[in-house]
């Protein structure tokens, strides 16, 4: 269920720590004590049946299909797809209008499903809008509360808003649209059983509730059973209690609910002792029901004590899983190091229910509990595990995450795992690829592999390509070079049921190691097409050679709380001594620090061999450090030659390197993108891990933020970034995605045209950024703005030279931590940094002149002064920003005030700071003397000025 907040802002007093419980029906919690909820009054619903009599319906250029379908679930349910169409698809659905209650409690909910992800939604000119609208008696618009539906979803998901209805309010409009994102080809919006319902002050009460409470530790021989509470007339109260032994430090097995006789059929309706025969269990827990007979009153329960022990007042319902603490190291140079950690939850989590998994195997049985906490201690240390083609150690490679690629249960033969590949939108490019490790083999030696597979359409033919998207089997010497002829493999007509497929081969001379792949870039999988492959062997000899394949494991727990919430988690652990050197830190600030000092990252997207540095990385590299550049990244992710070279020029020129895996970005599938991890961590040009490119439209915030902690788990030196564009203050498409790595690269792209608003919207953005930051209440995320420096993708121009310095310079005034530029090359009408001289001119200009200000930028941040007065021109720019921004920083005895101007007119002010002083501006080469209040300064359109003094 997706729960958002209020409709209207509420006040929230502070409430005492309480506790919480473990299920309820038809109760809420008022100031800690647990009664009977109020009745819901259902305003409008909509299950679809009658089709679309209640609702208007807008659709641009007619490209979707708006209207009722099959497959609701209970019916007919609301479905907006997609007839076929290129380009936009903005559209609209609004309800008719229906009667709320001013200033009272509402719910909307409705169940939806799509397979394309709806978490960031934007209209146009007031049409196309996902939101609730509340209108006066007089029809008047009051307010609007906009929603978002979230991650695309293939099963029916539950959504629930809440809050409270504007006080004028008298009804109201249900309106489902967005002119973005398209809905593209095969692309659809279901929507069901929507319902909104309000409950007036005072509204009457249920019949009945339950409470079942959470397992309480006994204290002592205490066996009386009581509460405090009320019981107005026309009410009750009573309570059953169960008991268990400990097991592990928890309840085990729990015994019947029952009453004071001992048997389920009686209750406790006055306070009186447990049964002799549930007396000296360590845990107890109890079921409370609440009835009335009279609407406008309900029984309040404020506690209730069992065995000497006290539970309340509540909070509400653990909604909440258990937590994974207190870990022990998963990076260790000790293979024979204890396994351990904590579990963690409000209502306490069941024992009986955990399952611990090493390398797939159940570990379960030999883990040993104590004081909290769990250890698992290995028989024999801990070693590489062996390379099994039927394992989960295959590599994914997914082009532009276009493929849902994911491990499922039940696969042939006798259940095992199987990878599941599909798509369940319209057509594109779903090239793909799952490789497994290298396995060692004979040369001269006859092999069998087999593999089963089923799939829905024709592939014959389909894995005889070339390249990394094809399939079967390839040799390699001891060099690791190709040998002999690759074996193809061929899956053949459509096949939904399960089939086996085997062949026979030798071996070619020099062959060490053998590769099994499978893959193809045509046909395109789409509109529900699938490929299931399962139980692939090998059968053949497999000599033992060492290999350079890391000491990795993978630990999976499974377990539950006594509210029925489940913790499913994997984490991973290498077998490998930590890194001492180039280790990467995030301070406090979010300024990036490299064995402790600080580095400001000056860099270029996109550097790769190109005719512009005569396809030599060294020339990339030193042409990049002579300008000032200190950082760079590549969208080549291919591993190979080419790749071991960049990353070995990068060192060689003292550049540092932000880098996917071979997987590319968007990949979330952790042991694929750990593949490259462990290989490449100690890389002494590694900055960062770069695990997202245009993160909300691809990938989701939580399986973001697993990839990252895995990434983590076995290489905790560098960080992990994201890049993504900003979206707006009230629909940040970074907001969910704080906490999903440790950086974020907003995309600031606003030069399209020649109006005033392009420069200011870096401040906008930047703003967002940082609003997003505070809300989380985290600041220790580093930011490095990347800055619009190319013409193409949509842009019709490169900005000119004064934009591109009030753009960087505003972007690190406003919170960036780090620069890079967007982008070292192009093709086709497509065109960055590489593309005249004078552009390449400008950005190593620039570059030079941030390079020698690194140690001010990257110094702690300072007290900053007044902001300064315009005592000529505007005083704000096109957005309404004050039109000059400063930042003030402090570094070896001297002071440093970086100054822009955002506005697109002649701007002259007055600064109170450095009075009496003299200061320098070393990129103009001329001085200023304050007076006793400070100085004046002049600022050209969107000029900026850097004053330093002692």
């Amino acid at each position: 269920m997706i729960v958002l907040a209020m409709f209207l802002a509420v006040v929230v007093q502070a409430q005492p720590v309480t506790d919480l419980y473990c299920g309820e029906q038809n109760l809420q919690v008022s100031q800690g004590r647990v009664q009977l909820s109020r009745k819901w009054e259902l305003r409008f619903s909509e299950s679809f049946e009658q089709g679309m009599e209640r609702w208007r319906t807008e659709n641009y250029e007619n490209k979707l299909t708006l209207g009722v379908a099959e497959g609701g679930r209970t019916g007919q349910c609301l479905r907006i797809s997609n007839k076929g169409a290129t380009g936009d698809t903005a559209f609209e659905v609004a309800s008719e209008a229906f009667p709320v209650a001013g200033g009272a409690e509402g719910r909307l909910s409705f169940a939806w499903r799509s397979n394309v992800s709806l978490g960031n939604l934007a209209g146009h000119q007031g049409h196309y809008l996902t939101q609730l609208e509340w209108r006066n008696d007089v029809g008047g618009v009051i307010s609007v509360t906009p929603f978002v539906f979230g991650g695309g979803a293939k099963e029916w998901r539950q959504f629930t808003l809440t809050g409270i209805t504007p006080p004028e309010a008298t009804t109201a409009w249900i309106r489902f649209g967005f002119d973005t994102p398209n809905i593209a080809d095969r692309e659809f919006l279901e929507v069901d059983d929507l319902r909104f319902e309000v409950r007036a002050q005072p509204a009457p009460f249920e019949d009945s509730g339950k409470m079942l409470s959470r397992p309480l530790k006994a204290a002592g021989i205490d066996t009386a059973v009581s509460w405090k509470g009320q019981t107005p007339e026309g009410t009750s109260l009573r309570i059953q209690v169960a008991v268990a032994d400990s097991r592990d430090g928890g309840p085990g097995q729990w015994s019947d609910f029952v009453g004071p006789d001992g048997t389920a059929a009686s209750f406790y309706t006055t306070p009186d002792a447990l049964p002799r025969r549930l007396w000296k269990r360590d845990w107890l827990r109890y079921r409370v029901t609440l009835e009335t007979r009279n609407p406008t009153l309900t029984p309040t329960l404020e506690s209730v004590t069992l065995g000497g022990v006290t539970d309340g007042p509540w909070g509400g319902l653990d909604a909440q899983p258990p937590k994974l603490t207190e870990r022990s190291a998963t990076r260790t140079g000790d293979a024979s190091a204890p396994i351990t950690f904590r579990l963690a939850d409000e209502t306490g989590y069941d024992r009986t229910s955990m399952v611990l998994r090493l390398d797939g195997a159940d570990i379960t049985s030999q883990l040993t509990w104590a004081d909290g906490k769990y250890t698992y201690r290995p028989q024999e240390p801990l070693t590489t595990p062996p390379v099994d083609p039927g394992s989960s150690e295959w590599r994914v490679g997914n082009h532009a995450g276009n493929l849902t690629i994911e491990r499922a249960e039940g696969g042939m033969p006798q259940g095992l795992p199987y990878y599941h590949i599909t798509r369940e939108a319209g057509e594109v490019d779903t090239a793909f690829s799952l490789a497994c490790p290298s396995l060692s083999v004979e040369p001269g030696a006859k092999y069998r592999i087999s593999y089963w597979s089923r799939h829905s359409q024709d592939l014959t033919g389909a894995m005889a390509g070339t390249g990394g998207y094809s399939g079967g089997v390839t040799w390699f010497d001891a060099a690791g070079a190709p040998v002999g002829t690759r074996t193809v493999f061929d899956f053949g007509a459509a096949n939904p049921q399960w089939h086996q497929d085997s062949y026979e081969f030798t071996a070619p001379p020099g062959a060490l190691t053998a590769q099994i792949r499978f893959g193809f870039d045509t046909p395109n999988l789409f509109d529900g097409a699938f490929l299931d492959i399962s139980g692939v062997q090998l059968v053949g000899p497999r000599p033992v050679r060492p290999d350079d394949r890391p000491n990795l494991h993978r630990l999976s727990l499974r377990v539950a709380d006594f509210a029925g919430n489940v913790l499913s988690r994997d984490w991973y652990l290498l077998v490998r001594e930590p890194l001492t050197r180039n280790v990467v830190t995030v301070r406090e600030d979010g300024m990036t620090l490299v064995d402790g000092k600080p580095f400001f990252p000056i860099g270029l997207y996109a550097v790769w061999k190109k005719p512009f540095n005569n396809d030599s990385f060294d020339k990339a590299f030193s042409d990049l450090k002579a300008a000032g550049f200190n950082l760079a990244h590549t969208y080549t992710n291919t591993r190979g030659a080419d790749f071991s070279e960049f990353l070995a020029a990068a060192a060689r020129n003292g550049i540092k390197l932000y880098i996917s895996s071979g997987a590319g970005a968007n990949c979330l599938d952790p042991e694929t993108v750990l593949w490259d991890v462990c290989r490449e961590e100690s890389q002494p040009a590694l900055l960062s891990w770069y695990l997202a490119d245009d993160t909300a439209s691809h990938v989701g915030a939580d399986d973001l933020r697993n990839l990252s902690e895995a990434i983590h788990d076995v290489d905790p030196a560098h960080p992990t970034v994201q890049a993504d564009g900003v979206g707006t203050a009230s629909g940040s498409r970074y907001a969910a995605f704080v906490n999903s790595t440790d950086g974020f690269l907003p995309e600031l792209y606003p030069i399209r045209d020649d109006t005033d608003r392009g420069v200011p919207q870096i401040i906008a953005d930047v703003k967002t950024v940082c609003r997003d930051l505070d809300r989380a209440g985290t600041r220790q995320r580093t930011i490095w703005a990347i800055v619009q420096y190319f013409q193409g993708w949509g842009w019709p121009r490169f900005p000119t030279r004064d934009e591109l310095w009030a753009m960087s310079y505003l972007s690190i005034i406003h919170g960036a931590n780090g620069i890079t530029w967007y982008t070292y090359g192009g093709w086709g009408q497509n065109h960055g940094v590489t593309d005249n001289p004078e552009v390449w001119g400008n950005i190593c200009a620039l570059a030079g002149e941030l390079s020698k200000l690194h140690d001010v930028l990257a110094a702690p941040p300072c007290a900053q002064p007044p902001a300064p007065e315009v005592t000529e021109g505007p005083a704000q720019d096109a957005l309404g920003n004050p039109s000059l921004s400063i930042l003030l920083k402090q570094h070896q005895g001297k002071w440093y005030l970086l100054a822009a101007n955002s506005s697109k007119a002649p701007v002259t002010a007055r600064f109170s700071c450095a009075a009496g002083k003299q200061l320098s501006l070393p990129q103009e080469s001329r001085r200023i003397t304050a007076d006793a209040r400070g100085f004046t300064d002049s600022f050209a359109p969107y000029g900026v000025h850097v004053y330093t003094w002692q």
